[in-house]
């Protein structure tokens, strides 16, 4: 009987110990919405810095997959589209007061995809909750958007301008597991610095621009456990 209860308990342990691994190593796919907040020159204002980009805070929706290798490391992979409306009434405001006419302003937003990899470093609290590094690279496809406004009486139309550019970005997150389902907040700080021509919507005349759209995330997720 002794023996035979030893045995059990042996058992026992070996299964708690699998089911904890199987836990640990659980893969996920998820829904995430973001808002995301421009930051350095994305969301500043000055009419003679090309870089700066007058954004307002926006969002961010995506769909990503994380496979477990093992209980610490996870590699996946995500998309995601951002979309940051134009501050056209401060720009108004900022030419306003440097003695320049901008009326008659109309913008659409700046928006970009991103194609990411991600690779992820976790601590687990327990079964239930992890804290993790999170490190993603990819490209973007980044959209500027058409505007047009009279300058100083002067009718002026720019087309919209796309360019593709090199993406990163670093964060945290923490994740809950509820049984299937796992709910989970992440802070991201994302970098793509596209180069756009932007032209008259003649096509006639162009410019080449280079446009940092770096913004810091506030992330939900909600994911589905293998």
């Amino acid at each position: 009987m002794k023996k035979t209860l030893i045995i059990l308990w042996f058992i026992s342990c070996v299964l708690a110990g699998q089911a904890q691994t199987l836990s640990l190593e659980s893969d996920y796919l998820s829904v995430t919405i973001a808002n995301a907040v421009p930051t350095a020159e994305f969301g500043r204002n000055d009419y003679l810095n090309a870089k700066h980009g007058s954004a307002k805070s926006g969002a961010m929706i995506g769909l990503e997959y994380i496979k477990s290798l093992n209980k610490y490391i996870g590699l996946g992979g995500s998309i995601g589209h951002r979309f940051n409306p134009y501050d056209k009434n401060k720009v108004i405001d900022t030419y306003r007061d440097n003695g320049i006419s901008l009326t008659e302003f109309s913008s659409a937003t700046y928006r970009s995809t991103f194609f990411w990899a991600s690779l992820l470093y976790k601590h687990h609290f327990n079964l239930k909750s992890n804290l993790y590094l999170k490190v993603n690279a990819g490209l973007a496809a980044n959209t500027f958007p058409e505007q047009s406004y009279k300058l100083n009486g002067l009718a002026v139309n720019s087309a919209e301008a796309t360019a593709l550019a090199f993406a990163s970005a670093l964060g945290v997150g923490y994740r809950y597991n509820l049984g299937k389902m796992a709910l989970g907040i992440e802070l991201i700080q994302m970098h793509t610095t596209p180069e756009f021509e932007r032209k008259n919507s003649s096509g006639s005349d162009s410019e080449k621009v280079k446009k940092p759209m770096n913004t810091s995330n506030v992330t939900l997720t909600i994911g589905y456990k293998y």
